[in-house]
This record gives structure tokens, sequence and C-alpha cells, in this order.
């Protein structure tokens, strides 16, 4: 059975594309996030993970879980973030997430300002939505609203796609930090 035309487009399957050149004075990968060390609950997680394999329980951690994630998670998450258990989505990376995003607020067709310069895979999805987008300045507190208000003044965008490339090295990132959040005037 021959594949779809999508399925046949092995340009989706090229991962990050042609390898980042090297040594170029002002180049900045975004090919992967790489936390930094101080970012990452370690010794919480251990702590859960010896908790939940430990008891009674343990063969239920490796069961799949709802759509959102489990309750317990979705709860530990949203105590360690500051937030409430019912605003915790729990997914398998940020590939995932926005897949469901998109899926959720994208048409063929719609415009999309993404921040520039953009996780490089983020482009990839988009382009999988058959969508527009829109590459918009970012500065040293994330997306340029006034750029996206000049460059979107013709034809607004549907969703924004957060990057928190800012996140990566910082010492405690949080959504809000980060500028995760859907842009002002975005439909």
């Amino acid at each position: 059975m021959p594949l779809s035309r999508r399925g046949a487009d092995t340009t989706a399957l090229g991962g990050f594309g042609t390898p980042p050149p090297t040594g170029v004075p002002g180049f900045l990968p975004l090919t992967s996030g790489t936390p930094a060390d101080v970012a990452l609950p370690v010794k919480e997680l251990a702590e859960a993970a010896a908790g939940v394999l430990g008891g009674p329980s343990a063969a239920g951690a490796f069961q799949y879980s709802g759509a959102e994630g489990t309750p317990e998670l979705r709860e530990w998450i949203g105590h360690h973030e500051g937030v409430g258990a019912d605003r915790v989505f729990v997914t398998n990376g940020a590939l995932h997430s926005l897949s469901l995003v998109f899926d959720a607020l994208l048409d063929p067709g719609d415009l999309v300002a993404v921040e520039d310069p953009v996780y490089p895979l983020a482009l990839r999805v988009l382009g999988r939505f058959h969508v527009e987008y829109l590459p918009v300045a970012t500065g040293p507190d994330g997306l340029d609203v006034d750029a996206l208000a000049r460059a979107s003044s013709a034809s607004p965008a549907r969703a924004r796609r957060p990057a928190p490339t800012s996140c990566s090295r910082s010492p405690a990132p949080t959504p809000a930090r980060c500028g995760c959040t859907t842009a002002r005037g975005a439909r």
C-alpha cells in the first residue's frame, strides 16, 4: 500500500536538518532545550519516584494515564509551579504539546506568529498543519510586542508559539517568567 502524500514527505523525518555551523560568532543553536541543572528538581523527583516505586501500587506507575496525565503527577507539578492541578496538562514533550495546541487552535491557512529565532522543530510541526508563520523579533523580555503589532497589522496572527528559550539557562524558569502565554490580540 503506498503512503499518503504527507507520509511520503521525508523532509518531516529529518530531525533538526543540516548540522549547524560551528565556531560562527554570534551563532545561537536552538536545536534542543537544555535546562540549567539548578532548574531540575532532581531531589524531589527521586523522592517521588522512590515513594511510588516502593509502595503497594508500584505496578500502576507503569500503566497509561488519562490524556491530561495522572492526577498525582499533576498535583505535584502544580504544587512545584504554584498553580492548581487543573491548570497542569502533562505531555510527552515540547512537540507533543505544540501538536495538541495547534490541533485545538489552527486551521489550514492560518497565520501564526513565532519568535525569531525559533525552535526549528516548531516550524516543522507548523508545516504539518499547513499554516503560514510570521517571524517576530524578540528582545531581553521575550516577544517584541511592538514588532508583532507592526508585522501583523495586515493579517492578525491566530496563535503565538511560545518559545521559552530564555529559560534554558535561567535558575528557576516558570511559564510566567518565560513568556509562555498566548499573545494578546491573538484570535
